[in-house]
């Protein structure tokens, strides 16, 4: 699995790789809360 730290010659790539890392830790927060939501 690659990180930001491993893509760091080009710009774009870097961001498609944050903004996946942010919204895969998203969808696990989610995941537990998402229950808690519901009534």
């Amino acid at each position: 699995e690659f990180t930001a730290r491993d893509v760091v010659r080009h710009k774009l790539v870097q961001e498609i790789v944050k903004a996946y890392e942010k919204y895969e830790e998203a969808k696990k927060n989610h995941g537990k809360d998402s229950s808690h939501d519901r009534k």
